[in-house]
């Protein structure tokens, strides 16, 4: 008949784990070349926002110095933006990344490992909180199966 829930449970798990340690270590790899971009491509903003002020094509000379005060700009936003996301971690924190975790649908192991990576959370700290998220919602998704099952047979 194939796989019974309870195999079908331990399957969900395991791949839970391999997909958490995965994702976080890879992120954390990952992260400068993903900044170095971010940076980049706001360099490129910055150059055509001013090209199209100045009327200029290339946004040199005068475009120096207004770039620069952009990127900090940008920079200033962004510190603002984080401290937000901080507060929210801190307020939320563990407990809503185990919310999130459990969340069958939109949520478990990836989205939780992107949000505890993105929130800045350790890895030591995060993923023993997805984990027990994911076991959760997968434990809330089996007991809700299994009682349609039950209710289908009867």
């Amino acid at each position: 008949m194939g796989f019974s829930l309870i195999e079908i449970f331990i399957m969900v798990m395991i791949c839970d784990v391999l997909q958490t340690l995965m994702l976080m270590s890879c992120m954390e790899k990952l992260s400068p070349y993903l900044k170095r971009a971010r940076d980049r491509r706001r360099t490129w903003k910055a150059k055509r926002g001013q090209a199209g002020k100045d009327g200029k094509a290339d946004g040199k000379a005068d475009g120096k110095a207004e770039e620069t005060t952009c990127g900090r700009d940008e920079k200033e936003k962004e510190k603002k933006e984080r401290g937000r996301l901080r507060e929210s971690a801190t307020k939320h924190g563990i407990w809503g990344l185990l919310a999130i975790a459990a969340l069958p649908y939109g949520g478990g192991a990836l989205t939780g490992s992107i949000i505890a990576f993105s929130m800045g959370i350790r890895r030591s700290k995060a993923v023993p909180v997805i984990l027990v998220g994911c076991l959760m919602g997968t434990m809330l998704f089996y007991l809700i199966f299994r009682a349609g099952c039950l209710l289908i047979q009867s």
